[in-house]
């Protein structure tokens, strides 16, 4: 299965990597780690997370407060947002 990061998500990764590094050094490969973790987990059980509004489904990482907001059509997946889970569901909707 094709995964797709939506500019969007594109724009969020570099955010939160950016933040990380910030945090402290290294923080960064450790969110990028991760992210490529879900990723190949989409990839292989595309319908593994919960349905979280219309067709977009929302997968929590899972060693990092984040998620990734995406659909499943055919035989690609297109990830939409990667988000803070804290929050409130309103400001995840918006980034669809």
């Amino acid at each position: 299965m094709r995964i797709d990061l939506l500019l969007g998500a594109e724009i969020d990764s570099q955010e939160i990597y950016n933040a990380q590094e910030d945090f402290c050094e290294g923080r960064g490969a450790v969110f990028l780690v991760e992210l490529d973790r879900t990723l190949e987990l989409l990839r292989t059980h595309p319908e593994i997370a919960p349905l979280f509004h219309g067709k977009f489904r929302k997968k929590l990482m899972i060693k990092l407060p984040y998620c990734l907001l995406y659909r499943v059509h055919g035989d690609r997946i297109f990830v939409s947002a990667i988000a803070s889970v804290y929050g409130d569901r309103d400001r995840l909707v918006a980034k669809l």
